[in-house]
């Protein structure tokens, strides 16, 4: 599940640290109370410092978790050195609990973030690290103390320090994703300590046969950094690694180019629409790690006909019964590999390439999960990631890859050459603050125009819910607003988060589920106009709402969404060609709109999803 980012309030201590390998952290072990320390804002304290537990000294710090989401405390760090590597480490008791580095740079905008939790709830104290690479553009930090469960979780003697300098000359991103067929790509040299030297050569050497070439490149210096445009020559598909020699003949740190074989499966049409037996497939989805035969049925008559599961691929007793009973309910599955099980030995790898040739072929696969927020994993998954994808790929030319982002990721670039279906999991009301519904469209909008190929999918994961208290869950016009974002930003497979958590929240027992067959069986009617519907170019004035035109078989299918509270007026000036159609609502009964000229308007109540035909 997804762990949020939050802003620490003013009144956080800043500390800036002057020994060059000691601990940042002020009051690491709580002896002074709270002091330094702060919770996330937005909802109650749920932290105090007490004596019943400790590791060292007097006291620890008590994180207990009433809410049904993750629990921030922490302080902010300033002086952090881009591109040197860090350690945070503390000493838990209980849980769940663990640690969240979020990365800052010189304005004070959120980069990114890397987490490191330790679900199992521990019994006696137990030291947890996690060791990070700081992003070359990082400044500061903030360094959380994570509770993602119930807990009670208790920390104690907590330590953020340097264990290594950053190199002088860092090539940037230090990971590098291209299609095969792809000319150039742009890339950046930050200069820490040498910024009068120039870049001489650039060299890329391919990991597996060590062979190794130059590279042609146009360099443009600025401040501390060189901006590159590099031309690749024809490259076959695999890892190479990217190193540059300056002027003054120093080397700069290596770079990772992973050369992808990205190509369209069977499965997916030009436009990336899933097409199954010749017809229109959209996959109407629910993530759940496992469904038994009775659960399938059930999903079945409630309108879905895609499941999501993450059973472990080296159980081959297991997957058969999922697959196969998948098949017998007359649905289809998004089957997870579940990267994070892996990397034990190189026999893992063999075992995954056994199991991709064993159900490539298997009636009830629809497509290949191959992570999910992979920005907030480790870095040993993230750099299985590549390879999968290759061994993938080599076997299977059918069903297509997926990864899902949570929300739009910094390190999209790096990802989009690596999936054939690009999912987005904006989930607007979860943490202590929520977000606008309008996010679910700006984040499945930017996926749209940033993948590389026409062709790949855009899939988007809804929030049906995942805590007893249903916080997070929609109410049924919220769902709905959701789901007709994501359909006009582009949408084309709709999964909802979650069916059952081990926190007891079951979606069959809430107000949502009977709403779900509805919004299911709307679907079901659109999937012709939405996935073989060509787009009509049309304006909106003003442009909060968000809309798509859509001509089918010669009808125009307008389906608008009003994501705010507020009712909303709208003017959609039509083109000479729509000008003398006859315009009814097909969904919207409360709608109130005229046809006037060439002019469309609509007013719209708050938190209403509209479709009207014109013909």
């Amino acid at each position: 599940m997804f762990i949020g980012k939050f802003i620490m309030g003013t009144s956080i201590l800043v500390w800036f640290g002057t020994e060059a390998y000691g601990n940042m952290l002020v009051n690491a072990g709580f002896e002074d109370g709270s002091s330094g320390w702060r919770q996330a804002k937005g909802i109650p304290q749920q932290y105090e410092v007490t004596s019943a537990e400790k590791h060292t000294g007097q006291y620890s710090l008590k994180i207990s978790n009433t809410f049904h989401y993750t629990i921030y405390n922490g302080q902010i760090l300033k002086g952090i050195e881009g591109g040197a590597t860090y350690r945070f480490s503390a000493w838990i008791k209980g849980g769940p609990a663990g640690l969240c580095i979020e990365f800052y740079d010189a304005k004070g905008k959120w980069m990114d973030s890397k987490s490191a939790v330790k679900w199992k709830v521990e019994q006696n104290w137990q030291e947890w690290q996690l060791e990070q690479k700081m992003p070359p553009e990082t400044v500061s930090v903030l360094a959380w103390l994570i509770c993602p469960g119930k807990g009670p979780a208790y920390f104690d003697d907590v330590n953020f320090k340097k264990v290594s300098d950053s190199a002088s000359i860092q090539l940037s991103p230090a990971r590098i994703s291209v299609a095969a067929a792809q000319k150039q790509f742009p890339m950046q040299l930050i200069l820490t300590r040498n910024p009068e030297a120039g870049l001489a050569e650039l060299k890329i050497c391919r990991d597996d046969t060590k062979e190794e070439w130059k590279l042609t490149f146009t360099a443009i210096p600025r401040d501390k950094q060189i901006d590159l445009n590099v031309r690749l020559p024809e490259m076959l598909p695999g890892k190479y690694r990217l190193s540059g020699t300056m002027s003054n003949g120093k080397q700069s740190e290596s770079a990772d180019l992973y050369v992808c074989n990205l190509e369209k499966p069977a499965l997916l049409d030009a436009r990336g629409s899933f097409i199954i037996d010749d017809k229109p497939f959209f996959p109407r989805g629910i993530y759940g790690h496992s469904f038994n035969s009775k659960e399938l049925s059930l999903l079945k008559n409630q309108g879905f006909n895609t499941c999501y599961s993450a059973y472990d691929f080296t159980n081959r007793k297991l997957l058969a019964d999922l697959f196969e009973e998948t098949r017998q309910a007359g649905m289809r599955l998004m089957f997870y590999i579940r990267l994070k099980d892996m990397m034990k030995d190189e026999a893992y790898f063999q075992k995954l390439t056994e199991t991709i040739h064993a159900y490539a072929n298997h009636p009830a696969l629809l497509c290949w999960q191959l992570e999910e927020e992979p920005p907030l994993k480790p870095e040993r998954v993230v750099n299985a990631i590549p390879r999968t994808y290759h061994i993938i790929k080599t076997i299977d030319k059918v069903h297509p890859i997926v990864i899902t982002h949570n929300r739009f990721p910094k390190e999209f670039d790096f990802y989009k050459n690596l999936s054939d279906v690009i999912d987005i999991d904006s989930y607007p009301l979860s943490g202590a603050r929520h977000q606008p519904l309008e996010q679910i469209a700006q984040d499945v909008s930017k996926a749209a125009m940033g993948r590389p190929a026409a062709w790949q999918g855009i899939a988007a994961s809804l929030q049906s819910g995942w805590t007893p208290d249903l916080s997070t869950q929609p109410a049924p016009e919220q769902a709905h607003v959701m789901v007709y974002l994501a359909l006009v930003s582009g949408a084309k497979s709709i999964f909802w988060y979650s069916f059952r958590e081990a926190n007891g929240y079951e979606l069959t027992k809430t107000p949502l589920w009977p709403h779900l067959k509805k919004i299911n069986d709307e679907i079901e009617k659109l999937t012709p106009i939405l996935l073989l519907g060509d787009e009509v170019s049309i304006s909106c004035q003003p442009s909060g709402i968000r809309f798509k035109a859509l001509d089918y078989q010669g009808k125009i299918w307008l389906l608008a969404v009003n994501p705010y509270a507020e009712v909303a007026e709208i003017v959609l000036p039509l083109p000479d060609t729509l000008s003398a159609k006859r315009w009814s609502i097909f969904r919207g009964n409360s709608l109130s709109f005229t046809q006037k000229d060439n002019t469309l308007k609509l007013k719209l109540s708050g938190l209403q999803t509209i479709i009207l035909t014109g013909e």
